[in-house]
């Protein structure tokens, strides 16, 4: 159980450190998402996770699952979606597969990490002057 607290712990460190940092993230979005397909998809597995939220808020725990579920097929990279989906499971009492959700969510954050030191890596070799 502890193991379960330390990842949660360290997603809301990591998640308060990318939000920091959001214009820097909206740039790595941005660069990613430029075709149309994918930002169909976008809008359409943000429909699911806002379901999701509304059924997990409401109590409805199965509903908010298959709704991150859904939003989680149709972007595989939607980090915020396993992070739901993992304090649903939680909440149900499925602990091993919020694990594997936090896990995923963290590999996510991984790489979002990279993209943003990339970032300001690139941006302190620019001259804004």
């Amino acid at each position: 159980m502890g193991v379960f607290f330390l990842f949660v712990i360290i997603t809301v460190v990591v998640i308060i450190l990318v939000l920091k940092n959001k214009k820097a993230k909206q740039v790595e979005e941005d660069s990613t998402r430029h075709s149309y397909s994918k930002n169909t998809q976008r809008d359409d597995s943000e429909t699911y996770f806002s379901r999701g939220c509304e059924n997990k808020n409401n109590g409805d725990l199965t509903a908010a699952i298959e709704n991150f579920t859904k939003a989680i097929e149709l972007d595989p990279d939607y980090g915020l979606a396993y992070k739901a989906r993992a304090d649903a499971y939680k909440k149900r009492g499925d602990h091993d597969l919020a694990i594997a959700d936090l896990a995923q969510h963290m590999k996510l954050l991984d790489g979002a990490l990279k993209i943003l030191e990339q970032f300001d890596a690139d941006s302190d070799d620019e001259n804004f002057d």
